[in-house]
């Protein structure tokens, strides 16, 4: 069942085809000052292609690969909250594809839908952030496992800065679509790199009993 961890991978992965394939069908689209929400947008004419193809799946994939990477990891109090957070991340994707933007997805919206997105993505941002440090404490509960912790902790602190500076370029001239790209890609990333080093890391012989217990 470890192949389940390789859903870290395969979640990012629909999610970025759909982007591509979405906005390749919109000569109108901007990657650089459209946010990747505007292709599932109501207006969208394309929105079932990115919401369902992209966040729905992705959002599947993720918590899968939570709930999974609590399961192989070395157990612990932090890993718990750790998968809790990544299927929580997971959860706050697919809530942001059934609930879409309102029209370009510019400012805060007025429909109910457009501020369910909004309130999914938020969730789905905060929570993925705070899963990296809280697994960045998590891996250390093993030698083998030390390396991702590192990782996780960086890139904890790079999706924290990527995040501020896409708020910042929120609504203004700034390029807002590359930074969230940027964030997005950043927490992604994680997901995937570690998705697949846990692979290969986890042996479901050994789990269970053989795993620490300590935070």
């Amino acid at each position: 069942m470890r192949f389940l961890l390789l859903a870290g991978a395969i979640g990012p992965a629909l999610f970025v085809t759909a982007v591509l394939i979405g906005a390749s069908l919109r000569p109108d689209y901007d990657h650089t000052m459209q946010v990747m929400s505007a292709l599932g947008a109501t207006d969208s004419p394309n929105a079932i292609l990115m919401n369902g193809l992209g966040f729905l799946p992705a959002g599947i994939s993720i918590v899968v690969f939570g709930f999974s990477l609590f399961y192989f990891a070395p157990r612990s109090v932090l890993a718990f909250l750790g998968g809790f957070l990544v299927a929580i991340f997971g959860s706050g994707v697919f809530a942001a594809g059934v609930y879409s933007c309102d029209p370009g997805c510019v400012g805060a919206g007025t429909s109910h839908e457009a501020y369910l997105h909004i309130v999914a993505s938020a969730v789905a941002f905060s929570s993925g952030i705070l899963s990296c440090f809280v697994w960045g404490g998590a891996f250390r509960a093993r030698p083998e496992w030390r390396s991702l912790s590192y990782f996780s902790f960086a890139a904890g602190l790079v999706s924290a800065g990527l995040l501020s500076a896409f708020n910042s370029a929120s609504g203004t001239e700034a390029y807002p679509g590359i930074w969230q790209r940027l964030f997005i890609a950043s927490l992604f990333g994680w997901c995937a790199i570690v998705g697949v080093v846990s692979y290969r890391l986890a042996s479901e012989p050994q789990m269970g009993a053989a795993n620490s217990t300590g935070i």
